[in-house]
């Protein structure tokens, strides 16, 4: 009787996480085996959807469902763009390439197996959120993967000098000479895709992320490391559909700029998955479409459909990311709790081993 209570008790939670957690579909989560079947409709967690993966048909008819984009933005403008800032600070040289195939004879070009870039955009000043990236999240699989910072021309000498002396120590920071302010976040956006494109094509994967992101870099690279992980044509997110195009406030876009009332769908710009093919396209239509200052929208929701790039829905995103809105003491706060509840997992053979997270969580 008592057994029955608790696993009813645990029932009820993880329906109402479930609830809460999968916000589009707005459902209210009473019964008993609600969270059983929320589970049964979407697509397993612990792997990247497939190209035959489908969404449960209340969800397609959403993704079908776009938006118009001005002819504006849909027409090609030869650079009309054009990103030809020098840079300031750039990765090692051998950050892509690398000396981790041993295999090969010294003297000969030795490409590296790498299956994930991280692109981590992060403010002039933000030291110490870099600092907990590189001592949680980002140590996870380093042979497999590799992370860089975005950074903007801060305008301060001082400043600038600590931040060499960052990446002489790290060499994972690129910085291209465009004012650090938050209206040129696209500039950040776009000098990443430049640089990826051209650097680090031997990538199979990019994420980006903010310097304030949790991201279950493990679960990640297990997922995409499976063999049917698709490794062309994708863009993988947590999806914003219908979202009014503001008009008011910090991300105010003016109708003379944008007149539709709603953005087409786009990746909550937090942390998002593309296969490298797809950011070379993203970053050369860039160089002609006229730009926004908004990234999110403007990489994953106008150039991707510019591009007619499909984009595929990240369920149970909470499972890969944590959005801790500026705060780096909760990122290595997430880091230190999924650790705690992995081991408590491992010794009572529980299922999940995010529970701890859900309270965090702002995806």
């Amino acid at each position: 009787m008592q057994e029955n209570i608790e696993q009813s008790a645990r029932e009820r939670v993880e329906c109402k996480s479930g609830r809460r957690l999968n916000i589009f579909k707005l459902r209210l989560c009473f019964q008993k085996d609600c969270f059983s079947r929320w589970k049964q409709e979407t697509i397993a967690s612990h792997r990247i959807p497939r190209e035959d993966d489908e969404l449960p048909e209340s969800d397609k008819r959403i993704v079908d469902q776009d938006v118009v984009i001005p002819a504006g933005f849909l027409i090609d403008i030869p650079n009309i763009s054009q990103h030809i800032f020098p840079y300031l600070l750039t990765p090692e040289r051998n950050l892509c390439i690398g000396n981790h195939a041993n295999d090969i004879p010294e003297g000969e070009h030795r490409k590296r197996k790498l299956l994930i870039l991280f692109i981590v955009h992060s403010r002039a000043d933000n030291f110490e959120h870099r600092k907990v990236i590189r001592e949680t999240w980002g140590t996870i699989g380093n042979r497999f993967t590799e992370l860089i910072f975005l950074l903007g021309n801060p305008g301060n000498s001082t400043l600038q000098k600590v931040i060499a002396t960052e990446h002489s120590i790290h060499a994972d920071i690129l910085q291209e000479d465009f004012a650090e302010v938050y209206r040129n976040i696209t500039l950040k956006n776009v000098m990443g895709l430049k640089w990826a494109s051209r650097e680090c094509f031997n990538a199979k994967y990019i994420v980006k992320s903010d310097d304030d992101v949790y991201i279950n870099s493990k679960l990640l690279i297990s997922s995409l490391i499976r063999t049917e992980t698709p490794r062309k044509n994708l863009i993988l997110c947590k999806i914003h559909f219908f979202k009014n195009v503001p008009r008011e406030g910090k991300y105010a876009i003016p109708k003379s700029i944008y007149s539709p009332d709603f953005w087409p769908s786009f990746c909550f710009g937090g942390c998002w998955i593309m296969s490298t093919d797809v950011v070379a396209k993203l970053y050369q239509m860039s160089l002609q479409t006229r730009q926004i200052y908004l990234d999110d929208v403007y990489v994953t929701g106008i150039l991707r459909t510019k591009l007619s790039i499909p984009i595929r829905y990240l369920p149970r995103a909470y499972r890969l990311f944590c959005h801790a809105k500026g705060n780096s003491t909760m990122v290595r706060q997430m880091w230190n709790d999924f650790r705690d509840e992995r081991k408590r997992q491992m010794v009572q053979g529980e299922e999940d081993a995010h529970i701890k997270l859900w309270s965090y969580c702002f995806t």
